[in-house]
């Protein structure tokens, strides 16, 4: 359910969604989601687009909430 790469903003936003509310129910308490950019240029980048870097630190957190999760 929460694992492979993230890809798209549709898909790190419900991620994120997804987290908050099992983290809620089971009271336990994350680290604040990464920012979503605002600084895209809609250049079509070829490299480290900030989106992508995003996606990149959605992982990061996904992995840390899950492993607070686990516990």
């Amino acid at each position: 359910m929460f694992d492979g790469p993230i890809s798209d903003r549709a898909g790190a936003l419900r991620l994120r969604r997804e987290l908050q509310a099992l983290a809620a129910q089971r009271g336990v308490a994350l680290s604040p989601p990464p920012e979503e950019p605002d600084n895209c240029c809609d250049s079509g980048c070829e490299a480290a687009c900030v989106w992508e870097t995003f996606y990149a630190e959605m992982g990061y957190w996904r992995d840390e909430c899950l492993l607070r999760l686990e516990d």
